[in-house]
């Protein structure tokens, strides 16, 4: 997927114009972290990072974190913001140390293909976790993207424009992305959702072996469960 490889730089734009605030997020993450654990040193491994955003935002918070992410480009733009960032596939990754916590934000499960890529990637965050280590997950609700109708949303950024054109075809959500770079080119590409139930995720989990798992939010949820 370009908008994640060669256009990792084009997609960190993108996430400033949409509004994202990386640092409030990190905040809330934070306090629910602290909520449940209450060592002085927590290690924290932020899967599916992205260009390291919320890594870096949680490192400013006096968490000791690492995080990883499969697209090189990714990697690249992480390393240069925290010193280090990992190469790893969410469903098959070994940490040299295991952790306190593991992050998965921003709907990066969904890009599984199945459920049983989904049971991979929650097994090896069982292994990667320390005992009674926590695993937060943050997905859009999938009760309102089962509402969506097919839509159309653009964005200006400084060197292109980016149009997703999305539609629901349940269980997936289609988005079809051309991105205009200021010559006029285009680059088109199609992501394919799999916009898991929140059920299904909560037996997978309960089947390999995470325990009190309870959901915050309401339009966004954080999944939250202890090894």
């Amino acid at each position: 997927m370009k908008l994640y490889e060669s256009k990792a730089k084009v997609y960190h734009d993108w996430m400033k114009v949409m509004g994202k605030d990386y640092k409030k997020e990190a905040k809330l993450l934070a306090k629910l972290i602290k909520s449940k654990i209450a060592k002085k040193e927590i290690s924290i491994f932020d899967l599916a990072c992205g260009t390291g955003e919320h890594a870096l935002s949680l490192k400013r918070l006096g968490f000791n974190v690492s995080c990883g992410d499969l697209s090189d480009e990714m990697v690249s733009i992480a390393r240069k913001k925290l010193g280090s960032c990992k190469k790893v596939d969410m469903k098959s990754f070994k940490l040299n140390k295991k952790v306190d916590v593991i992050t998965c934000m921003f709907n990066s499960i969904f890009y599984l293909k199945a459920s049983k890529e989904l049971t991979l990637m929650l097994q090896s965050c069982y292994s990667n976790l320390k005992e009674d280590g926590l695993l937060i997950i943050e997905i859009t609700n999938p009760k309102i993207l089962n509402k969506l109708s097919k839509s159309t949303n653009s964005w200006k950024l400084k060197d292109c424009e980016i149009i997703m054109e999305s539609e629901l075809r349940p269980p997936k959500l289609i988005q079809d992305f051309i991105i205009k770079d200021s010559k006029g080119t285009e680059t088109k590409e199609k992501h394919h959702l799999n916009v898991f139930p929140l059920e299904e995720i909560k037996k997978i989990m309960k089947e390999i072996g995470f325990q009190d798992i309870e959901t915050k939010g309401e339009n966004k949820l954080h999944i939250i469960t202890s090894k």
